[in-house]
């Protein structure tokens, strides 16, 4: 039934980071959000998201989570990967621009380190797209069906222009 609990038991951690991003970009745009609502959005939502989301053991980003705290249907819900980790960091930075909270800049400089220790490839370039809970590269593929090359270009652009314009 509709409403029910049992429909709204999985936390998607990673759509929550692309949506989060659109929502910080809607609020820059728009004049009408007052710093406070700004404020409380990121406290609220996203940093608390965050909090949830992040594997206290091992560090990254959680992929799905059962909101009861049951083990998730989804087998790889313990993975990590890249892009997930990527649209964090946009969100990030643009939360840290937009509140200029400490606790975000912290959640940025946190996921950042974890990002650039276990993602990008010292050899070759590109990033490896799956780590398994402990970190450690779960495939060596840089591309594939759900691997191609939007995530990783876009992120670090949107970075690089927050950081710039700061």
């Amino acid at each position: 039934m509709p409403g029910s609990a049992r429909y709204y038991k999985t936390i998607s951690c990673l759509f929550d980071d692309i949506g989060f991003g659109m929502i910080v970009t809607s609020m820059t745009n728009i004049e009408r959000y007052t710093d406070l609502y700004k404020n409380e959005l990121f406290e609220n939502v996203i940093l608390s998201t965050l909090d949830l989301a992040w594997d206290a053991e091992y560090g990254g980003i959680y992929y799905f989570l059962d909101s009861q705290g049951k083990p998730p249907l989804q087998l790889e819900w313990d993975q990590k990967l890249w892009w997930v980790h990527l649209e964090a960091l946009v969100a990030l930075i643009m939360g840290c621009r937009l509140t200029g909270s400490d606790k975000c800049r912290r959640w940025f400089e946190t996921i950042h380190e974890y990002v650039w220790e276990r993602f990008p490839d010292p050899e070759y370039g590109e990033w490896f797209g799956y780590l398994n809970r402990q970190g450690q590269r779960l495939l060596e593929l840089k591309g594939g069906k759900w691997k191609g090359c939007f995530h990783v270009p876009r992120a670090l652009y949107l970075c690089g222009k927050e950081l710039g314009d700061s």
